[in-house]
Order: structure tokens, then sequence, then C-alpha cells
């Protein structure tokens, strides 16, 4: 984390920055960061600009600044392209929803859609595949899409029912089947599924 002047509340953070595809959990971090800073409401509509010559608007304009600064960070160079022109941090948070935060009924389907058809290749890195899998559920679920439990566990299982996969996950993560049920997934959701004493044999 970048040392910064006392005066100022801008702190740098290692996040990814902002690109066509991470906008949602992006959002999620950078908001964090900003309420940390105490900086969120320039943006939110909180803190609103003042009116000219008054009291508290040199107070804003450096809050100003200050947001503005660590949003253009934490964007890729297209983005920062896309927002250039516009002068004020709130600007430019309106003109990022705007372009990238979609919450419609089809890119609801269009992510549940990606996330069940994310099946664990035989030969492929079993964290990897966890890691990548459990951000296509976060983008799932912040579009909006509610999934109640045991839907996220179902889909997971779903996504390792293929040939020797499952048996790979099981190994990679040094867990019987059992350990796994109890552990990750709840005993109930595993006699759903009809398996907990008869784990998925390689085909």
């Amino acid at each position: 984390m970048a040392q910064a002047n006392p005066n100022d509340t801008t702190r740098t953070y290692a996040l990814d920055r902002l690109n066509d595809s991470n906008y949602q959990v992006w959002k999620l971090k950078i908001e964090s960061v900003l309420a940390k800073a105490e900086l969120l409401g320039v943006v939110d509509g909180t803190e609103p600009q003042p009116a000219p010559n008054h009291a508290d608007l040199p107070n804003w304009q450096r809050k100003n600044i200050n947001t503005k600064a660590e949003i253009l960070l934490h964007l890729g160079d297209k983005q920062v392209q896309q927002i250039r022109t516009l002068t004020t941090a709130e600007a430019i948070w309106v003109r990022l929803r705007a372009l990238y935060e979609h919450n419609d009924i089809t890119t609801q389907m269009a992510n549940l859609k990606k996330l069940t058809s994310f099946i664990l290749e035989e030969d492929q890195d079993v964290l990897k595949f966890l890691d990548d899998w459990q951000r296509l559920l976060d983008d799932t679920i912040i579009s909006g899409l509610v999934m109640v439990d045991p839907m996220p566990a179902a889909l997971l299982l779903n996504s390792w029912m293929t040939g020797n996969a499952f048996l790979m996950i099981l190994s990679s993560l040094a867990l019987s089947w059992s350990t796994l049920c109890q552990q990750h997934f709840s005993y109930p959701l595993c006699h759903l599924h009809g398996v907990l004493s008869s784990p998925p044999k390689p085909s």
C-alpha cells in the first residue's frame, strides 16, 4: 500500500483494475476502499457538491480529487479513456455504472448459463478451476440472481460429475467423499444426490 500525505485520505490498494468483464467484483472492492477512506459519499450522492462560495466547498473539492485519484488508479487504460473528460468523481462513477453494470434478467440468465456449463476437465488444474468457478458464482449473485441453499453446492457438484474429474477433486484436496459432504455441503445435500455412501466412479 502506497504512503500518502497525512492530509490526503487517498490510499492505493493492490486491486485488479477495471476491465470489460470484472465490474461487479471491482465495484464491491472499490466501494470498500472509498468507504474506509470516508470518500464513498462523494460518489453515492450523500455528499453532493456544495454551492459556490459555500464554506464546505474547499473540503469537498479535496475529497473529490482524492476520490477521482482512487478510482482512476484502479481503471484499465480503455476505461480511463472512457471517462477522461469528466471532472467529478460522481460523474465518473455514473458513467462507469452505465457502461458496465448490467442487472437485467438477460445478464442474470447469461451468467447462470456460464455457471452451469462450466465443467472441470480431466487435465485441468483443480485449484484454478475452483477459483474461476467462484468468480462465476460471484458474478451471478452480484448481478441480482437469488441463489438459495443448496443451489451453489449443487451447481458445483454438477461441474465435477464428468469422468474422473470428481475423484481428481477429492485426491487433490485430500478429502474423502463423506468428509467433503460434511465439511462443505452438508449431509442432506449429499443424501439428496443419493451419493453419500457411494461416490461417483471413474468412467
